[in-house]
């Protein structure tokens, strides 16, 4: 059933209550304060909703919270940062409201995060601040249209858990560091629509045996493709359009197609070799483009 309406304050009454699963419902109105009362609280789900106004700085009395999912709704304002004090968070999800102002400096203290998703929330992120890094435990990262700007920070490579890091349209620029190579256990990596430059050195991607995904489309990338992406056997979706790249696309890339049934590479003409743009790369011979069994526009 759909529920509709606004959450009770009574609903702090309930002082046993170890999940809240309320996902995909007509929920509209502000999330009552109450919830701080609730000690064992675990798991609050509030995906899919009408909820507006602000998360209340009564969630930081949650002390045993662990799942905070509040992605899709209309929330509004600053993120609380006595949320802070809930050490216990293992994945915070605000996706898709329309919150303000920037990440609190107080969420250095949740070193059990695992997954933090703040894509399209509202939230300015501005220069990565540098206390993200000593959340080591990360595993998933999802920056997607906030605002992010200035270089990737050396410092990435400190995550050495991540096995997801999206950053897609936001404003970052520079190089991509060599540090990236270290997320050896790395499987999805979006840096679609941002104003990365320069050449993509062989030790970013050599190291990254277990990448699935690498989105490096609409950006200002240059020089030659690394053959070296040809060694990344569980490679299955590239994505290289709209860049400055030059030269040809190497063997070893061309080899991958036979292993799978789809890599993107950007839009083709008409299926032809000849003026396919993949960011700027030609296709080194005809077997090389038809050996592909089909491009994704």
């Amino acid at each position: 059933n759909r529920l509709n309406g606004t959450l009770p304050s009574e609903l702090g009454l309930l002082t046993s209550l170890k999940s809240i699963n309320l996902d995909d419902n007509g929920l509209t109105g502000t999330l009552p304060t109450s919830l701080g009362n609730l000690p064992l609280l675990e798991t609050m789900s509030l995906q899919k909703g009408e909820l507006r106004g602000r998360l209340p700085t009564e969630l930081g009395m949650l002390t045993m919270l662990e799942e905070l999912w509040v992605d899709v709704n209309l929330l509004t304002g600053p993120l609380p940062s006595e949320i802070g004090n809930c050490k216990h968070l293992d994945s915070v999800s605000i996706e898709q409201n329309q919150l303000s102002g920037s990440l609190p400096s107080e969420w250095v203290n949740l070193n059990q995060l695992a997954s933090l998703d703040i894509s399209e929330s509202g939230i300015a992120v501005g220069h990565l601040p540098a206390w993200i890094w000593n959340l080591t435990n990360l595993e998933a990262m999802s920056f997607d249209g906030s605002s992010v700007s200035g270089s990737l920070p050396t410092e990435i490579g400190l995550l050495s858990k991540l096995t997801r890091l999206s950053v897609i349209e936001n404003e970052l620029t520079g190089t991509l560091p060599t540090e990236l190579g270290r997320l050896s256990k790395i499987e999805d990596l979006h840096f679609s629509l941002n104003q990365f430059s320069g050449n993509i050195l062989p030790g970013v991607v050599t190291p990254l045996e277990n990448l699935t995904v690498l989105y490096l489309d609409n950006n200002m990338f240059s020089g030659p493709l690394p053959s070296e992406i040809g060694r990344l056997q569980k490679l299955q979706n590239l994505v290289l359009e709209r860049n400055n790249f030059s030269g040809t696309i190497p063997f070893e890339v061309c080899r991958m197609w036979s292993w799978y049934s789809i890599l993107l590479l950007g839009p083709v003409n008409t299926g032809e070799c000849s003026g396919n743009p993949f960011g700027g790369l030609e296709c080194p011979s005809e077997e090389c483009c038809q050996s592909c069994p089909g491009w994704v526009l």
